[in-house]
């Protein structure tokens, strides 16, 4: 009977991340978040990222990433250098645009020759919708006139109000 093999190794497993404080964007590695947490950008960005790199952006909000630059080694199968949203790769000059990362993460590799410029990806979090308050009806102008004498002079003066749209809650109202 032949000597029998030992099983096979499983394959290795990434550590897992870092916690992310609650609606930040974090990331593993050499990748930049920029413009305030709302985009990130692949390392050197917009000059050639280099070579043998990778990252894990994680805690992306559900919203659609909008693409501002993408240019990354190209190949059918997005083979060498790649960024990979929902498990799909992209590379060339085509990113992930409207994706929504299910899964809240975007990961970045390289591979160990060919540099383009890399890419900028943004995603912002529209606020939940809140209805406007309503507009107070305009009030009509208040006019009066005051006439002033006395020490031998008289003379008339006028005001117009007018208020600002909201009511005046105050009596009497107070300039």
């Amino acid at each position: 009977q032949p000597p029998s093999l030992p099983p096979p190794l499983p394959p290795p497993s990434l550590p897992p991340l870092a916690p992310c404080p609650l609606g930040d964007v974090c990331t593993t590695g050499p990748c930049l978040i920029t413009d305030g947490g709302s985009c990130a950008t692949s390392p050197d960005f917009p000059n050639d990222y280099p070579v043998n790199e990778g990252c894990t952006l994680y805690g992306m909000p559900p919203v659609g990433l909008d693409v501002i630059a993408f240019d990354v080694e190209e190949h059918s199968n997005c083979r060498y250098d790649y960024l990979t949203v929902n498990g799909v790769k992209y590379c060339g000059t085509s990113g992930p645009a409207g994706v929504v990362p299910s899964d809240g993460t975007m990961t970045w590799v390289s591979d160990g020759s060919v540099t383009e410029s890399g890419w900028k990806v943004c995603w912002v979090a529209q606020p939940p919708s809140s209805p406007s308050p309503p507009i107070a009806p305009s009030a009509p102008p208040i006019e009066f006139q005051v006439t002033v004498g006395g020490g031998g002079w008289e003379g008339e003066v006028s005001w117009t109000l007018t208020c600002s749209g909201a009511p005046c809650r105050r009596r009497p109202c107070r300039l």
